[in-house]
């Protein structure tokens, strides 16, 4: 058998043989949303499937002991752009949706789960960030996001060195000030689709001008309002097939190590938090902090009413 394995292929008593302390879960999951008149809708699904595929490849050639099991792709998601094409689902409903999902695969003594997604959206980011909390705390599993604090630092334009190595020259300055612009159906998607699905892409991102807006420009009713209105934001024009190889070098580099290192059951909490993590972690105790207090409050009243 495979040391890559699909889930969905697989009989239950062939799940059931796999040695638990030597087998990871990948969970791909990534919206289908609009993605300029260029690319399909369908880029951060794929996206997502990609980097998940690769990156079991990659651990199970490096650890041949290794078992990954591939649980299907899910094209949801949510904190996407209004605009015809995209598909949004609210951020409770996400959240309840995983947890349901790793509630079953933790009563199969699956406890080394890691999640992969293409979507930038601020609040999935922080939705998925916070159901591997809530999984981590609730069944006493080990799961992370390995892609959100690489996303993060991506777009800060932290990564500009490495960029640079892996192309094998340096970043022209009009690039170096395009790149941490590029949010939206720009250069590095439209390069990462060049890369896996050639064939989706439409010919005309080679006419599409620059679209370059600020962060906090970024809300989901935005597309319609920002540049012709054509659903990106970035340079599509600039994609090449060799940025997008030299950008996944380096993000299957970083996740690598931190897949590694979840293989051999460490904790990896704190190498892949982002700052979304902080608001996580700040969001649950606040909720546990008023449930409580509402509780002392209520046994108050109760007392208060009894005794007098």
């Amino acid at each position: 058998m495979s040391p890559v394995l699909e889930f969905e292929k697989l009989s239950y008593p062939e799940i059931d043989a796999l040695p638990r302390e030597k087998t990871l879960v990948f969970l791909a999951i990534s919206p289908l949303e609009e993605h300029g008149p260029h690319l399909p809708v369908g880029v951060d699904f794929f996206n997502a499937g990609f980097f998940a595929r690769r990156a079991a490849e990659n651990l199970v050639q490096a650890r041949p002991d290794s078992n990954v099991l591939l649980y299907p792709p899910i094209p949801i998601g949510a904190n996407t752009f209004r605009f015809v094409g995209s598909v949004w689902i609210k951020m409770r409903t996400l959240k309840r949706m995983i947890l349901e999902i790793v509630r079953s695969l933790a009563r199969f003594r699956f406890d080394k789960i890691a999640l992969f997604s293409a979507h930038g959206g601020p609040f999935h980011l922080l939705t998925l960030e916070e159901a591997c909390f809530l999984a981590r705390r609730k069944f006493g599993i080990k799961m992370i996001l390995p892609g959100s604090a690489a996303t993060v630092k991506f777009l800060r334009g932290e990564y500009l060195s490495e960029i640079e190595e892996a192309l094998g020259r340096k970043l022209e300055e009009a690039e170096k000030k395009a790149l941490p612009h590029d949010f939206h159906a720009g250069w590095w998607e439209t390069s990462m689709m060049l890369l896996i699905y050639p064939q989706l892409v439409k010919p005309v991102y080679k006419t599409l001008e620059p679209v370059l807006v600020r962060f906090r420009d970024l809300r989901t009713d935005a597309i319609p309002k920002l540049g012709k209105g054509e659903g990106y934001m970035g340079s599509p024009a600039r994609a090449s097939e060799d940025f997008a190889r030299a950008t996944t070098q380096i993000f299957f580099r970083l996740g690598q190590s931190v897949l590694m290192k979840l293989a051999d059951g460490q904790n990896t909490d704190k190498e892949t938090e982002s700052i979304l993590s902080k608001i996580v972690r700040w969001k649950f105790w606040l909720v546990r902090s008023a449930a409580i207090s509402v509780i002392i409050l209520l046994v108050f009243f109760l007392l208060k009413s009894t005794l007098w």
